[in-house]
């Protein structure tokens, strides 16, 4: 099977648009067309529902879709290591992190390993959520990222165990006790975090069986500290994004303790990239600095925080 017909086929699917799909590849949308056609007689069955609003899989192309990646993936991975054969490994890996702290020891790790290996780049990706990364990893979108556990198939290379924080403010009860009792987030008003989204914060306490009762949302965890302040209520937090800003807010540790695995997640070894999987060894090799710079860069850098 022509991986072109394949690669294109997984564009249009993914733009829902013939003509950007054709330009997005380089083909004018004639011959797009013709290539989904004859894709189509190949297979023995119809791939796409066109409409004027533009196109659309049909149930057996959504069934066939996650073989085709895995297809266009091991595709691209033999063009790989055939060029690696004839001129060492060269490649481009796309990274990212679920946590802004790990982006300074990141860039120091990406900087040394491209002096060293001038035939790969690395793109490092805007951060978005881990349940968001893992599904990019597992589709072959990311090559690694830095993420809290999630399900799915992947390589694991566990960095740390984060506690989990709760941010109250200064004259809350629970700061003359030391500690936040996490039953309490039943009671008092709680801040959510990225409402919507599957959050740590939010496993975390459904992990106990909390169900804060009374909540407000907050779209970023700064606005949420600042929330906090004004003593607007009580919300949790992860203990690396605990200590980045200052004010009339109190960190305490919850009682009971809840630690959050958080770690390297890499494509399946099946899967990966020469390149992808030189720089993961090459990870492997600097973990104390990884973890040690992040969690420098949680205990005070309030101008960085704030920028994100």
């Amino acid at each position: 099977m022509d991986t072109r017909k394949v690669r294109a086929l997984i564009a249009v699917v993914e733009s829902g648009n013939m003509t950007a799909a054709a330009e997005e590849l380089g083909y004018t949308p004639s011959g797009m067309s013709r290539m989904m056609d004859t894709l189509e007689k190949e297979l023995g069955i119809p791939l796409l529902i066109r409409s004027k609003g533009g196109v659309s899989p049909t149930r057996g192309c959504l069934q066939m879709l996650p073989a085709m990646k895995d297809l266009v993936r091991l595709a691209d991975d033999i063009q790989s290591r055939a060029k690696e054969a004839v001129d060492g490994i060269t490649g481009e890996i796309r990274i990212s992190s679920a946590y802004s702290t790990y982006y300074r020891p990141l860039s120091r790790l990406v900087t040394r390993f491209e002096e060293k290996h001038p035939g790969i780049s690395i793109e490092i990706q805007g951060g978005i959520n881990s349940d968001l990364m893992m599904k990019r990893i597992t589709s072959g979108e990311l090559d690694i990222g830095i993420i809290s556990r999630r399900e799915g198939n992947c390589q694991w290379i566990p960095l740390t165990r984060d506690p989990m924080k709760a941010w109250v403010p200064a004259d809350h009860p629970s700061v003359q006790d030391g500690f936040y009792p996490l039953k309490r987030f039943e009671t008092d008003h709680y801040i959510v975090h990225f409402p919507g989204k599957v959050t740590d914060s939010q496993r975390a306490l459904d992990s106990v069986g909390i169900h804060p009762s009374v909540t407000s949302p907050a779209f970023d965890s700064y606005a949420a500290f600042k929330m906090v302040e004004a003593g607007l209520g009580v919300t949790l937090v992860n203990g690396l994004y605990s200590t980045l800003w200052k004010g009339d807010v109190a960190v305490l540790p919850v009682r009971p303790e809840i630690r959050i695995p958080i770690g390297i997640a890499a494509s399946e070894k099946r899967f990966i990239s020469p390149a992808a999987a030189l720089f993961l060894e090459y990870m492997k090799n600097d973990l104390p600095l990884l973890n040690g710079s992040a969690e420098q860069a949680s205990e005070g850098h309030d101008a960085d925080a704030k920028a994100k």
